[in-house]
């Protein structure tokens, strides 16, 4: 972020694209930022072509609690979820090729919800943005945005017939109606943020950008591919089932099936302290694999990655004190993730994969230890127990090892020294 020149900041947050749990995010570390950098206000920067519901109300919610100036610049399009945010902002501003409207609410593919789900959905919404909305013509502009059946008409003259949906052009939505006159919608008209800035904020002011974290960025990146990953994941899994052992389509097809579900983790640990105690929590864990090969590391390092987790979860304001209710709240998203992971724990051991990690890591440790040992038996005697030609079998200290003979051979109870190993075996020379 550059340094400011004005007298007061202004930070810019951008919501780009779908509204989903990812921006829910962005919009919650840019409020956030705003007030740790006691900005006079925040900017939202909107182009979007709606999304979840659940996602936009949380987004409300958000700027109900965040206590500056909120204005919302509709660069270029606010369509369905987009019109309820910018409509809940003190200020709206609009880009000259700028539109808002079309907020009726649809189900996941598209169409139409049921009839009374419809009415009832309506309702609550209406009464959701009555309590939130302060101006002239909004709340009646939105009800018009939403009811099909809603006829909207101000100073005599019709601006939606029944059965269509209102949606606005920055010119239609800036026009003044009523006496004294009143902008139907916007406030005005500006080319940049930083024309918004003077008009909204005054001359004294500077608009500080928001940069996405690798985070958030990853993220949004993602989020479109969701879809697609988790068919790839069901046919991968598909193959597996029909295929002997648990090979690289099983591996694939899991690896697919989790990053969805690791998708709305991302945009939640966006703070850098959270990262760094994810990551030193990773590190614990390498650290006892690879060198120290003690349970308190990796149990340290657990905790320390379960810690970040929960506390990228955690809803935490700068002017607001910790609370029970926030330290708690991500209890019911973790008894989920902890029953997904049980039961693919269980399907794991069913389809006996872990049995065979089980027996590979004996193995491991069965090879460790004979790796161990060699180092202590070269150099010492032993006695042949089958015809070393050149390979067999020798004793040395009541162990039977592999050995072969550098040259010749040697017959059961002759006397051989131990020089070497390689390939799997001892190297002997004849005593």
């Amino acid at each position: 972020m550059h340094p400011l020149r004005g007298a007061h900041k202004v930070l810019c947050i951008p919501l780009r694209g779908p509204i989903d749990y990812t921006q829910e995010c962005i919009v919650k570390r840019g409020l956030k930022t705003a007030e740790k950098l006691h900005c006079k206000g925040v900017i939202l920067d909107i182009h979007t072509p709606g999304g979840r519901l659940d996602n936009t109300l949380h987004i409300l919610q958000l700027l109900e609690r965040y206590r500056g100036k909120k204005v919302a610049y509709i660069n270029t399009e606010a369509i369905s979820a987009g019109s309820y945010i910018a409509m809940v902002c003190d200020l709206i501003y609009f880009h000259p090729t700028g539109i808002v409207g079309a907020a009726a609410v649809i189900d996941e593919r598209g169409q139409s919800l049921d009839p009374t789900l419809q009415k009832k959905m309506d309702s609550y919404l209406l009464a959701r943005m009555r309590s939130y909305i302060n101006g002239t013509y909004r709340y009646n502009v939105q009800r018009a945005m939403l009811d099909a059946n809603y006829i909207l008409t101000i100073d005599g003259k019709t601006l939606k017939r029944k059965d269509e949906l209102l949606t606005l052009t920055a010119q239609e939505a800036c026009r003044l109606y009523g006496h004294p006159p009143n902008p139907l919608l916007g406030n005005g008209i500006v080319g940049s943020t930083e024309a918004l800035a003077t008009a909204a904020f005054g001359n004294d002011v500077d608009v500080a950008p928001f940069q996405l974290t690798g985070f958030e960025s990853l993220a949004k990146y993602l989020m479109p591919y969701v879809p697609f990953l988790s068919a790839i994941g069901f046919l991968c899994l598909f193959i597996e089932f029909k295929t002997p052992g648990f090979g690289l389509f099983g591996c694939l097809g899991v690896i697919c099936m989790m990053l969805p579900l690791w998708v709305n983790f991302l945009a939640g640990l966006a703070g850098t302290e959270v990262f760094f105690m994810l990551l030193l929590g990773v590190l614990c864990i390498l650290l006892d694999v690879f060198y120290v090969g003690s349970i308190f590391a990796t149990c340290l390092g657990l905790i320390l990655i379960l810690g970040s987790l929960w506390w990228s979860y955690m809803d935490i304001w700068p002017h607001e004190s910790i609370a029970l209710k926030s330290v708690f709240a991500p209890t019911k998203d973790f008894l989920c993730a902890g029953i997904l992971f049980l039961i693919g724990l269980i399907f794991l051991w069913k389809r006996g994969f872990l049995k065979k990690s089980f027996k590979y890591l004996q193995l491991t440790q069965q090879v460790h230890g004979m790796l161990q040992v060699r180092k202590d038996f070269i150099g010492k005697e032993a006695t042949v127990l089958s015809p070393l030609i050149p390979y067999g079998k020798v004793c040395v200290e009541d162990q039977i090892l592999e050995a072969h003979l550098l040259s010749g051979s040697a017959q059961p109870g002759e006397r051989v020294i131990l020089i070497g190993y390689q390939n799997f075996s001892y190297i002997a020379v004849k005593k």
